[in-house]
């Protein structure tokens, strides 16, 4: 399978017509296309772009970030989205799960898709902590790490109650490359998707990572 993840903006409303149709026919390319979408920083107003040409493209319904649980970039609150098409089933016990320790109202969608003859597939999609100045940077660091590593038990958690081949979690990590590397925090079994793909399109920025849980027995 393929996997896409992309942080949409939530600013300058006006391009969404045209950004939005730009990532619907990313969505939709290959080959293979992607089967798995996670989508950063949607709006209802995004959205109302996006989903009915995601819906043309055969994803199915998005499970997105509770309304009340977003923050507001002033105008239209914000948050995570996840979806899937074929060769992946539908989502099933989506939730979201909010982080202990965010000032931005970041959490983790999360969903179980079935693989035909693989299995049952744990799916995340997350935005950690963004950077707000350098005057905050430690503090927004250290509550971007202890996402992660929250982000990365839940979602090892859900594999293992609900039986999953493995897990997948996808999403803005806000992360650099001059710090740490991510998977040193999550414990044995994670690796970076970006590293032992292949994975669709070329690599994205440093801070956009894409992880995986080798098979969860």
């Amino acid at each position: 399978i393929s996997l896409l993840s992309y942080n949409v903006w939530f600013d300058l409303a006006h391009t969404f017509p045209t950004r939005m149709a730009a990532l619907a026919r990313i969505a939709a390319a290959g080959p293979p296309p992607p089967s798995v979408l996670a989508v950063q920083e949607e709006t209802n107003g995004s959205m109302t772009y996006l989903a009915p040409a995601l819906t043309a493209a055969g994803y199915r319904q998005s499970f997105r970030q509770p309304q009340h649980t977003r923050a507001s970039n002033g105008a239209e609150a914000y948050g995570v989205a996840l979806t899937t098409r074929e060769p992946l089933g539908p989502l099933r016990h989506a939730r979201y799960h909010p982080y202990a320790r965010s000032m931005m109202g970041r959490g983790l969608v999360l969903g179980v898709a079935t693989w035909a003859s693989v299995g049952d597939l744990a799916l995340g999609c997350t935005h950690l902590e963004s950077f707000i100045g350098h005057e905050q940077d430690a503090v927004v660091r250290q509550a971007r790490a202890a996402q992660l590593g929250e982000a990365a038990k839940e979602l090892e958690r859900e594999a293992r109650t609900r039986g999953c081949v493995g897990a997948v979690l996808m999403g803005d990590m806000n992360w650099s490359s001059s710090v740490d590397d991510p998977t040193r925090l999550l414990g044995p079994g994670w690796a970076d998707a970006w590293q032992v793909g292949p994975l669709l399109l070329v690599p994205p920025p440093a801070r956009a990572l894409a992880l995986r849980l080798l098979p969860v027995k």
